[in-house]
């Protein structure tokens, strides 16, 4: 069956409400962000492993809604006869719309260049926390433990045996 061409305004009304899904995605995630560094500074294993839950329901959600923007990209694409390198991007698709078309996306298209600042500064953060927690972690193992003992700790990879190059504290008794 061949698919009948939906007219420009049915695919920019579309495409806004697929923007509006990935300006939920990007503000939830700003907020887990946010959410993720208040519960490690609380030492709130509980709360941190809910919201870990969160994340990757939010992570499913958020393919999905990957995928239904790729392929409304690439009718946009046929529908305008985009040749231009690459996939269509919305740089390139808002001055073709008419001007209510131009203010709905590029409203939107703003939107996601805000949130995607700040959800990469939140990101930051974390990492910054995170990095300082280990640090933490690892002036905690070297003063605790003798030069000669390892300790068992676990990293990306796994698990790995870890060695103090001087220690404070005699383990043996």
């Amino acid at each position: 069956m061949i698919e009948a061409k939906r007219p420009v305004q049915a695919l920019v009304a579309e495409l806004a409400n697929l923007l509006d899904n990935e300006i939920k995605i990007l503000d939830l995630r700003g907020r887990q962000m946010v959410a993720m560094r208040r519960h490690i500074a609380d030492r709130d294993d509980q709360a941190l492993c809910s919201l870990l839950a969160e994340v990757e329901e939010t992570r499913e959600f958020q393919e999905m809604s990957e995928r239904q923007l790729v392929a409304l990209r690439r009718t946009l694409a046929d529908a305008f006869s985009y040749d231009g390198p690459g996939q269509l991007r919305l740089s390139w698709l808002i001055p073709q719309l008419d001007a209510n078309g131009q203010a709905m996306i590029g409203y939107r298209r703003e939107r996601i260049v805000e949130l995607a600042g700040r959800l990469r500064s939140e990101h930051a953060r974390t990492a910054m926390l995170l990095r300082e927690c280990m640090r933490i972690n690892r002036l905690l193992l070297e003063n605790l433990f003798p030069s000669n003992e390892t300790a068992t700790t676990y990293g990306a990879g796994g698990r790995t045996a870890w060695e103090s190059e001087a220690g404070m504290v005699d383990t043996e008794l």
